[in-house]
């Protein structure tokens, strides 16, 4: 049975120090490739975050997520593999938008979201035919999403729920790494799909993890009438713009609102028409 290792890297502590409390919550770009894995793999997870990395596991691959902050600590664990021999995958915003910086710490990388290519990376690894380069060329269904929770388990996480509705954001900001990476689209899941994964969640509140959860008002409106019921808290972050709408307020708080996270970026109107923000402006 060949071995898949998936690590999610910390932005780095000081030694003896713990990692920063409220960044501990269930990364769930984790728990989708967990879900797109072919069951004749095993799936090993560490993350770097709440436990020590065993670098003495062998693996057939390993899939390493980068953001910005943590790509050096990403690039320092890759290299532990690669001196065994082991092939190292990277993922993520940061390997997305830097590809060229990342394949020079790893052999391979995969460019934008991993349900169109991760298949094609897991075959070719077990062959020993790996590429470097995996670019997803077109957007994928968010219907019927799958993800595995079971790699979350017995690892002291935050008590939340994390829980993605909808990907991207119908914004094109030019300084925005969700801009560049989902190329400007955005895309909801059905309020179905949503509501299941809800009920099926371990705790009682749920942070909605979408960059702009209101950013399809009507779509936002039925999501919120349809996860009213189940009587949740929950968070979420968006924009002002899809706050404008009193109806959508309304259903937001009545299904369960308690907290809204809103980037302002500036409060300078020059600052903000010179990266292409119509939104969250300063009189809003």
């Amino acid at each position: 049975m060949p071995r898949l290792i998936l690590i999610y890297p910390a932005m780095g502590r000081r030694p003896g120090k713990k990692f920063v409390r409220s960044w501990q919550q269930e990364p769930l770009a984790m728990g989708i490739l967990a879900a797109l894995t072919p069951q004749d793999w095993e799936v090993v997870f560490f993350d770097d975050r709440v436990e020590q990395i065993d670098y003495t596991q062998s693996a057939d691959l390993v899939g390493i997520s980068l953001e910005t902050y943590t790509a050096r600590r990403g690039y320092q664990i890759a290299a532990k593999f690669r001196a065994k021999n082991t092939p190292v995958v990277f993922g993520g915003y940061h390997a997305t938008l830097c590809s060229d910086e990342a394949l020079e710490h790893g052999d391979a990388v995969c460019i934008g979201e991993a349900e169109g290519v991760w298949e094609n990376i897991l075959n070719d690894a077990v062959t020993g035919n790996l590429q470097s380069r995996y670019e997803a060329t077109t957007t994928c269904d968010l219907k019927n999403l799958k993800i595995s929770r079971e790699i979350f388990k017995r690892k002291n996480y935050l008590p939340l729920s994390l829980i993605e509705t909808s990907r991207g954001c119908p914004m094109k900001c030019n300084f925005c790494s969700i801009t560049a990476f989902y190329r400007a689209t955005y895309r909801q899941r059905p309020p179905e799909d949503v509501v299941e994964e809800i009920r099926a969640a371990r705790h009682k509140y749920i942070f909605f993890v979408d960059d702009n959860f209101a950013g399809n008002t009507e779509g936002t409106k039925a999501l919120c009438r349809a996860v009213k019921p189940l009587k949740r808290k929950w968070i979420t972050q968006c924009g002002i713009t899809g706050l404008k709408d009193p109806e959508l307020v309304r259903l937001m708080a009545e299904s369960g609102c308690i907290g809204l996270l809103i980037g302002f970026e500036s409060l300078n109107p020059d600052n903000l028409k010179s990266m292409n923000k119509k939104a969250n402006k300063t009189e809003e």
